[in-house]
């Protein structure tokens, strides 16, 4: 806690201004925070100044009460004037009307309760106290900045030695019976005068006496020399005002120009910064290898700041964490390292999207500890930049202690912003370079599994007379779990459908798998269910995930017309019979493939007539689902069925086609969808 006490009188409220200036610049307030806090403690102090003190016939003392935490800073006023609560004002009446038509009284204190926020008062001990309360930045706590240059000022920077010397000789000129002496720093700049050795030794020790009178002369908040006058002649007392206002101007233009010197020179640097951050920008944009680009990215700002160490995060985006990817200043096992979201000032800089520095970390309730207390490393002071691109936040880059032990500064926040901003679309050019590499591979090898894939496809259905075959397969994706086959038996020929059940790459290779096992398995002298039986164990043995696959196999016996199956879980394919109403389903036998490996499969049998109609089929016809969610559904394939079924096996399977084209419309295709369409074909009248 900090105070001030002064006079009650309206010469004291520079003084205000200026404690309350330091207060707000010790908090790291904006500049427009400062000056609407300063401009609500003036409006009430000139209050109490005019009508709690002059306007009552009462003198006393206005109390500046300065306290701070990490959340707020209070200004709080006390004063013995006359009881006042400001609160108790009315808004004011036509505010929206120009000052000079608008009625007199409130307006200040409604500007002073909406200048802060909060404004509170109380009366305690016959004494008023008017507090104000502002918010202070989230975890910022800037170093102060001075009201001179950072560099120390000497006296010669100011004045030249020889010009202050002729300025004092022209007052001991003038004043012949005073001894005027410059002291700075210990030493003795310029004397004009008798100056005994008794008298130069208290000068020195600053020690004023009946004769020696010393008196600061400052530039800003800074003591830059101690003027020493000595005379025994009471008519000189005065003397000392005007020497003391002639040597203040000097300095203060010698001061101007220093400044202004000093500000070019910061100006200068601070270009020189900026065009070498251009520069190693250029650099970044040209390398798209995304880890050798992290290792710049951090190199380059740990230089460009000072840093003594510094760490790269970027944000994993299934947990959210912060990931270290780059570490430097000697610890290296905390690669790979997971911080969880919004741990730590790290944590807040990606959360909020704002650079946070922290001065001394010690002093910083969200500084994460662990790290240190892993590594060994002493943390004291870091800066946090997120590196942003839009509204989103891809990591954060954070710089530990500067090299020199000094204090983070204003130029360095500057710095690091810019720099961040610009390695951030650096990253993000590398990462969307590497994602369409990888695109490119995987679809360069997803067509190349498609052409495998569909070269195991059928490319034309099975010629033999009394018969009609067609066939569709279309993939939701690249590629399928979804198949169809033909075999060629002794006597028969072999039916195959299949549905693995999953999608992708996986599905696409237990399908080639699968296929290969039934082809293997399929011999003669084999019924049905018995080469079913040994597919069965061959794809449990090949299936480590899990995965399993439904299936309808039917060895079909032309010259009979009758076919002997095995349906594996797969959905039972429909039979029209010429001439009926009614719809055979060929039903499940037994487990799918890839379940059970000690399952015994049955089989079943059924007849085929001239003019009847098989349609086998996976799920992805039946469960096509159009913009409304609404399946295709069994009804509507047994409908079309019973509609077409004179028609030819091509004929059927186009209608087919068509009318789930028609209900899906523009809806992606969800699923694979694969259909098989048999016709024993009736004879020529």
């Amino acid at each position: 806690m900090q105070s001030l006490t002064v006079p009650g009188i309206l010469d004291s409220l520079s003084e205000i201004r200026k404690h309350v200036d330091v207060a707000a610049s010790a908090a790291g307030l904006d500049k427009m925070t400062a000056y609407r806090l300063r401009q609500a403690v003036d409006e009430i102090a000139t209050n109490i100044v005019i009508h709690g003190f002059q306007d009552a016939c009462l003198s006393g003392n206005l109390r500046v009460i300065t306290e701070m935490d990490e959340k707020t800073l209070t200004i709080t006023l006390e004063d013995t004037a006359i009881p006042f609560d400001p609160r108790v004002l009315a808004f004011p009446d036509q505010i929206e009307k120009n000052i000079g038509e608008r009625p007199i009284g409130g307006l200040g204190v409604f500007l002073t309760k909406n200048n802060v926020n909060r404004f509170e008062y109380e009366y305690v001990n016959k004494m008023n106290r008017n507090i104000f309360i502002v918010n202070r930045p989230a975890s910022y706590s800037p170093t102060q900045k001075p009201p001179i240059p950072i560099e120390p000022i000497t006296l010669d920077q100011l004045i030249e030695p020889l010009t202050l010397q002729t300025l004092i000789n022209v007052f001991q000129a003038i004043n012949p019976e005073a001894a005027v002496a410059i002291l700075s720093e210990g030493r003795m700049i310029a004397t004009a005068g008798t100056w005994p050795e008794e008298a130069l030794v208290d000068l020195r020790a600053g020690q004023p006496g009946a004769a020696l009178r010393l008196y600061p002369l400052t530039v800003g908040q800074r003591e830059i020399a101690t003027l020493g006058l000595r005379t025994f002649d009471t008519d000189y007392v005065r003397l000392d005002d005007p020497l003391r206002r002639a040597l203040n101007v000097v300095f203060e233009q010698g001061w101007l120009r220093h400044e202004a010197s000093f500000r070019q020179r910061q100006v200068e640097m601070r270009v020189m910064h900026l065009q070498t951050v251009m520069e190693i920008t250029r650099e970044l944009t040209a390398t798209l290898d995304l880890e050798k680009l992290l290792t710049m990215i951090m190199n380059a700002a740990v230089g460009i700041v000072k840093a003594g160490a510094g760490s790269l995060f970027l944000i994993d985006e299934p947990s959210g964490d912060l990931v270290f990817r780059v570490v430097t200043g000697g610890v290296s096992n905390l690669i790979g390292t997971h911080i969880p979201a919004g741990k730590g000032v790290v944590g807040e800089a990606a959360a909020t999207g704002k650079l946070v520095i922290s001065q001394n970390v010690e002093d910083t309730q969200k500084f994460f500890s662990d790290m240190d207390h892993l590594t060994g490393f002493k943390t004291r002071s870091l800066l946090a930049a997120p590196l942003k691109i839009s509204d989103r936040t891809l990591g954060v880059l954070e710089l530990i202690n500067k090299v020199d032990d000094s204090l983070f500064n204003e130029e360095d926040v500057e710095l690091l912003t810019t720099f961040a901003a610009q390695a951030t679309i650096a990253i993000e050019n590398a990462r969307l370079v590497q994602s369409a590499i990888i695109k490119d591979r995987l679809e360069h090898e997803a067509m190349l599994a498609f052409d495998l894939q569909s070269s195991l496809i059928p490319a034309q259905t099975p010629d033999l007379p009394g018969w009609e075959f067609a066939a569709w397969w279309q993939p939701a994706r690249e590629v399928s779990g979804d198949f169809y086959d033909f075999v060629d038996l002794p006597g028969a020929l072999g039916l195959v459908l299949g549905d693995v059940a999953d999608k992708g790459m996986h599905a696409a290779m237990f399908m080639a798998l699968t296929r290969s096992t039934i082809r293997a398995s399929l011999s003669a002298g084999r019924s049905p269910a018995e080469s079913l039986t040994t597919a069965n164990r061959l794809i449990c043995a090949d299936s480590k995930n899990g995965m399993f696959v439904t299936l309808f196999y039917a060895a079909l016996d032309p010259g009979r017309r009758s076919i002997t199956y095995v349906n594996c879980g797969h959905n039972p394919p429909l039979l029209a019979h010429r001439g009926q109403d009614n719809m055979e389903e060929l039903k499940r036998t037994g487990l799918s493939l890839g379940f059970d490996a000690d399952f015994e499969y049955g089989e079943a049998s059924c007849q085929l007539e001239p003019g009847d109609l098989l349609v086998i089929y996976t799920d992805g016809v039946t469960e096509a689902f159009n913009g409304n969610r609404q399946q295709f559904g069994k009804e509507r394939l047994r409908a079309l069925m019973m509609e077409f079924r004179d028609q030819s096996a091509q004929e059927v399977l186009e209608q087919l086609q068509l009318a789930l084209r028609r209900h899906i419309g523009e809806t992606p295709q969800s699923d694979d969808i694969t259909a098989m369409v048999v016709r024993c074909v009736p004879p020529t009248p």
